[in-house]
């Protein structure tokens, strides 16, 4: 409000019944005929009220206040009231934190229990700024609901994987669960029909790939980059959708292997043994993982098995490792030694693949002038990109 000569202008915050002193003049600032004052209304605090959309209405009324100048006449105010009037109408503005969501995939875990990207915080955040009711929803971009791949090793694919979405509003509430599938259109994840107050609605969504997805979709390591919409629907307005999201799961080179048992016995006990040699299987000696075609090898720490611990005269060659009977999983590298041989040679990628492995001791001279007593030697199982 402004006003001219040496007048004062207030403001202040109106609350309804009560009066609001918004112009003064002194007694030394006496006028004749008329003074035009100028009047702003602002409306603070918006994000206390749920505003829904339509026409509101108001009435401000002003009067004249004298201080006891009796013999002064009266002031009068002109208009003694006004009308407020606010026109809101049906707006849904959508927005969100990321335009492109990169889910890491580092740890062969992920294709045991599954991926959610909750637990990782990589999910995104969409602010919805509305005054109606609406629908979010997701789905693929295109029908055919694909995603490129690209190894590290330069192949390149499309796939088409079930990747599910869950939603979680600010406040806490559980929004509806939907999965993405190729060629199924949108699925809806949260229906809003409260208006909050503020007029915003705050969502967080995360992205959930089940173990069986991971395995058959995500498992080979490089990049696979899919796009995702989320569409918004309301009844009042027409449709609409935030930008695209470049969906991107970037796993790395993965592998693990684990031995069954540390120890393993071959025991000399009898005229036989020392003659023909002794042999054990061992089920499931190995359990292997690699996302990348791969070559497994074994190697002896030493070239002699240790006798109290220090080197005997028993070579590590008499020593022989192969398939269990009947199996072919794995090769049989013969006269074990320090440099590494080859178990498998550019295996297709496996995940918690267990292997039998046979382990055979030779008869020869040197045993049988050996002494009597524990020989040992460790092996030593690699994993190799191939």
């Amino acid at each position: 409000m402004t006003s001219s000569s040496s007048s004062q202008a207030n403001s202040g915050a109106y609350s309804i019944g009560s009066d609001l002193n918004i112009w003064e003049k002194g007694t030394n600032d006496l006028f004749s005929g008329q003074e035009t004052v100028n009047l702003s209304i602002t409306i603070p605090n918006l994000n206390s009220y749920s505003w829904l959309p339509g026409v509101y209405t108001g009435k401000l009324n002003y009067k004249e206040k004298t201080r006891n100048f009796t013999s002064f006449a009266s002031p009068k105010v002109s208009p003694s009231s006004s009308d407020v009037t606010v026109n809101i109408d049906a707006f849904v503005i959508p927005s969100i934190n990321k335009t492109s969501i990169n889910l890491i995939i580092d740890d062969l875990s992920y294709y045991r229990s599954g991926y959610n990207s909750a637990t990782k915080g990589t999910g995104a955040t969409i602010t919805v700024i509305h005054n109606i009711p609406y629908t979010l929803g997701v789905a693929y971009t295109t029908s055919t609901g694909n995603f490129s791949y690209t190894g590290t090793k330069g192949a390149s694919q499309l796939i088409y994987p079930e990747i599910s979405t869950s939603l979680i509003r600010s406040s806490g509430e559980v929004g509806l669960p939907a999965t993405l599938i190729r060629g199924h259109g949108y699925n809806a994840v949260e229906s809003v029909t409260i208006i909050p107050a503020g007029n915003t609605t705050v969502d967080n969504i995360d992205f959930y790939v089940s173990t069986g997805a991971m395995k058959s979709n995500f498992f080979r390591a490089g990049t696979y980059t899919g796009m995702i919409e989320l569409p918004i629907t309301s009844t009042t307005q027409a449709n609409k959708s935030l930008n695209n999201i470049n969906l991107i799961f970037t796993v790395s080179e993965l592998a693990s292997i684990t031995t069954g048992q540390s120890n393993v016995d071959l025991s000399f006990t009898n005229v036989a043994d020392y003659k023909n040699g002794v042999s054990k299987t061992v089920p499931g000696q190995l359990v292997v993982s690699d996302n990348v075609p791969f070559d497994l090898t074994v190697k002896s720490s030493s070239a002699f098995f240790n006798f109290n611990g220090v080197p005997s005269t028993l070579p590590s060659s008499q020593l022989n490792i192969g398939p269990a009977y009947g199996k072919s999983d794995i090769k049989q590298v013969n006269s074990l030694g320090i440099a590494s041989q080859k178990l498998i040679d550019n295996g297709t990628q496996v995940l918690d693949k267990s292997i039998d492995v046979k382990y055979s001791f030779l008869s020869s001279p040197q045993l049988i002038l050996a002494k009597k007593g524990t020989y040992t030697i460790d092996l030593i199982y690699s994993l190799t990109a191939h």
